[in-house]
């Protein structure tokens, strides 16, 4: 992988999607607003660092791997200040490369997938010497704009229909197939757990879904 030629690619594609040069800023104003950076700022893009770690063995690149991820999750974003995304690059054999492509869940939901096959061909395309022509795609301020007069012209009717629809409810939804009888550490890290539950709590959950239209097996 060439690291400088990748580099270049992820530019192309931020300069063609505003949401990939935006901060925010909310100090002394009355509500935070997204700032999007001219494509020209070199501050706006983000930059691929790389990691030779092909002198290690297997084992340790793992390992190095698992906790490099974890001080990256850990790391977070400066929301103020951007690009709200970067890249690391970590080279582990002649053939074998890994490339984390880390953002902020504010820019992107399942467009992720768009953007990052749009790097991708892009750079296979200036390997090969040509160029990717990036696709349209219809611009998020649009929808804001669309979004902002649509609650302004329906509030009161928004409200009247959530005040009837939650009308007599007082208490919170009881998840109870999910207490604990200690809490678990909040260390800011995501993982899987496995857990059986007994039939009384099958049932109840089984219920829950059925209430908000999710099937279980």
């Amino acid at each position: 992988v060439d690291a400088e030629l990748l580099e270049r690619a992820w530019t192309l594609v931020a300069a063609h999607h505003p949401v990939l040069r935006t901060g925010y800023r909310w100090e002394g104003l009355d509500q935070p607003v997204q700032v999007v950076h001219d494509a020209s700022d070199p501050g706006a893009h983000g930059a691929v660092e790389v990691h030779d770690w092909t002198a290690l063995d297997p084992a340790e690149q793992e390992a190095r791997f698992a906790a490099w991820l974890t001080d990256d999750r850990l790391a977070g974003f400066r929301l103020d200040r951007a690009p709200l995304w970067r890249l690391n690059l970590f080279r582990l054999g002649p053939d074998r490369q890994r490339l984390v492509f880390t953002y902020h869940h504010s820019l992107l939901d399942t467009s992720v997938v768009w953007v990052t096959h749009e790097a991708l061909a892009t750079y296979d395309a200036m390997r090969a010497g040509g160029t990717y022509e990036l696709p349209h795609r219809l611009s998020y301020q649009d929808h804001i704009a669309w979004l902002h007069q649509h609650l302004a012209d329906n509030a009161e009717a928004a409200r009247s229909y959530f005040a009837e629809l939650l009308d007599g409810l007082e208490d919170p939804t009881p998840l109870t197939a999910l207490r604990r009888s200690t809490p678990a550490p909040d260390t800011g890290i995501y993982g899987a757990m496995r857990f059986r539950l007994d039939a009384e709590h099958r049932e109840d959950l089984h219920r829950a879904a059925g209430l908000v239209g999710v099937p279980l097996p």
